[in-house]
């Protein structure tokens, strides 16, 4: 082979490989998943919390549910600390949101997260808190977990983009929540 067939052969290789190169960082590229509005739609119905979202999320997205009350407990040995204890805690998808669903606020299930907490402070020698002071409100939290079963998400949702999304040191995050005057109930 003459010497300018060895370098027409050689260019011929490297703009081929070239373009493979383009071709599969093309592939592998991660596209943004936009969220420009998260919206909790709750209505507080007696006992009963009717709750959808709204949101432009895909349906599988991974979201964390919380409906709480805080409450303030002194320790025998310390200051008064504030803490907060379940009505409702789960793991689900925004598509099982889109529709309302309903969740009870049912006292004896917060008073028994209450008690499960203080059962662990005793085995952890921390003594049996009492409870100096409960908040007259509730509260509900729907938060995009950080740890999305979706790898398009990227570690820490680093893929996650839009006006509702906050930037913070554990990665991006998209949080609601709304509170609600609810008094507890005497039982």
């Amino acid at each position: 082979m003459g010497r300018i067939q060895w370098k027409s052969l050689i260019v011929v290789v490297a703009v081929g490989l070239l373009g493979l190169g383009i071709y599969y960082a093309f592939l592998s590229r991660q596209e943004n998943i936009v969220c420009n509005r998260f919206e909790l739609k709750p209505v507080l119905v007696g006992n009963t919390l009717v709750m959808s979202i709204e949101t432009d999320l895909p349906n599988h997205t991974d979201i964390d549910i919380q409906v709480s009350r805080a409450y303030q407990r002194n320790y025998p040995t310390g200051e008064p600390e504030s803490a907060v204890a379940d009505y409702y805690r789960e793991r689900s998808i925004v598509g099982q949101w889109r529709t309302a669903r309903r969740i009870s606020i049912n006292t004896v299930k917060w008073q028994d997260d209450v008690k499960k907490q203080q059962r662990k402070d005793e085995q952890a020698g921390l003594g049996r808190f009492k409870i100096e002071k409960v908040s007259a409100q509730i509260e509900l939290a729907v938060t995009v977990s950080i740890d999305q079963s979706d790898p398009r998400f990227g570690e820490r949702n680093m893929n996650l983009m839009g006006k509702a999304v906050s930037k913070t040191t554990s990665g991006r995050l998209v949080r609601a929540n709304v509170q609600f005057d609810y008094p507890m109930e005497e039982s």
